[in-house]
């Protein structure tokens, strides 16, 4: 009789073991299975082309992607290229309720804390002249509620228009409900060389302020950056000058004046990390370490193989020794991805992939590679990408840690 209960005992616990196998658990760089299916979602809905320029979140949670869309407006012509906006829940659903913008051509935005969307782009605009009226296509901001309707409140029935003839490289932030944004600038009939400039719009869409660096760029060369500090609002600013093609971080509070003990009363050079032939190089993404450094990235050219460099200088402009290269072929969007615990990506080299670093400069060998596309990092440290491909949006969510 005790044979047979221990038997029965021993199969008992032979089929719990079983039973409680524990589920392997998921790598970093893995797909995240609470998202769409198996981590993915797609987004079939549309049959016309749609490029993705952002990725961002709401604070609660909600997935916002911002491009274009191509929109036939007259037989016979080729389509123009619209406005884009579109949400998903944070599971990576459609949200039906958030209607879907198309107007004017957006660049970049960015989702303020209470779930506001701005957006930097261009529409056409008329500028006046000593030499007449010329049409234009001029920077403008749009702003959207968290509902993803306009923001009727927001400058002029929801946008401010900036006078300048330039369309260039964008880049937009927010801080304390104020927009911070970089725009191409020049003069109209193109007389003057074009400059970059930044302004600062009020949470009214009012401009409170505009600088205009001293140094001017090629016009083929737009390629620059900004970001706000997140530590005390001050605005980092980098680009190429046409003088002597060097690049340049400059740095301003967030009232707009200059902070003198950046570099040289307010500029710092960027070292220079090129093989042995260096090129003529451009900034293209900035992001600001939780300990205040600033890594810089930099390009050859906005659209040919070429020098990819990558440094870093403190708060104060000085480089602290991380300046590296190679050569490949730049991404369109932002290279540089920050986490919530200081590691961060970037992309160097020809995979066409991210590679994770962590806040000292090493690289995180045991880290899968993270194709590149427009991204963003979630508080919970999940990325995030959005794809676009056959007349569908393709959504993934991997495990970072």
């Amino acid at each position: 009789m005790q044979s047979k209960i221990r038997l029965a005992i021993t199969s008992l616990l032979i089929s719990l073991s079983v039973f409680f196998v524990p589920l392997a658990k998921a790598a970093p760089g893995d797909l995240d299975p609470t998202f769409g299916t198996g981590g993915i979602a797609i987004d079939i809905t549309f049959t016309s082309s749609v490029k993705i320029r952002k990725v961002l979140l709401q604070p609660d949670g909600k997935i916002i992607v911002v491009g274009s869309k191509k929109i036939p407006l007259i037989i016979g012509q080729d389509p123009l290229d619209y406005l884009f906006v579109r949400r998903y829940t944070s599971t990576g659903a459609i949200d039906t309720t958030y209607p879907t913008s198309m107007r004017g051509v957006g660049a970049d935005a960015e989702v303020q804390a209470d779930g506001k969307l701005v957006v930097l782009g261009r529409a056409p605009n008329t500028v006046s002249s000593i030499f007449g009226s010329v049409d234009t296509s001029s920077p403008v901001v749009w702003r959207f509620n968290a509902n993803g309707t306009i923001d009727t409140g927001f400058g002029s029935n929801g946008s401010t228009f900036l006078n300048s003839t330039e369309f260039g490289n964008y880049h937009i932030e927010v801080f304390a409900g104020n927009t911070f944004i970089a725009y191409a600038s020049r003069s109209p009939f193109f007389i003057s060389t074009p400059s970059y400039r930044v302004a600062k719009l009020s949470p009214s869409g009012t401009i409170d302020f505009t600088i205009t660096p001293p140094f001017t760029y090629n016009a083929d060369e737009k390629a620059f950056s900004m970001k706000v500090d997140p530590s005390n609002g001050d605005i980092v600013v980098g680009g190429t000058s046409n003088v002597d093609q060097n690049t340049v971080l400059r740095r301003y509070t967030q009232n707009g004046a200059v902070v003198s003990a950046f570099g040289l009363n307010g500029a710092a050079p960027v070292p220079d990390c090129s093989r042995p032939e260096p090129s003529e190089l451009l900034i293209k993404d900035l992001i600001i370490q939780p300990d205040g450094k600033i890594l810089v990235h930099r390009i050859t050219g906005p659209s040919s193989w070429g020098d990819i460099n990558i440094s870093r200088q403190t708060s104060n402009g000085v480089a602290d020794g991380l300046c590296t290269w190679a050569f490949g072929p730049p991404y369109l969007g932002p290279d540089l991805f920050l986490q919530p615990d200081g590691k961060y990506f970037y992309f160097l080299g020809v995979f066409s992939a991210a590679v994770r670093y962590f806040p000292d400069g090493t690289q995180d060998v045991n880290f899968v590679h993270l194709a590149l596309n427009p991204a963003v990092i979630q508080p919970d440290q999940k990325w995030v990408r959005a794809t676009t491909g056959d007349g569908a949006i393709t959504l993934e969510r991997r495990l970072l840690d």
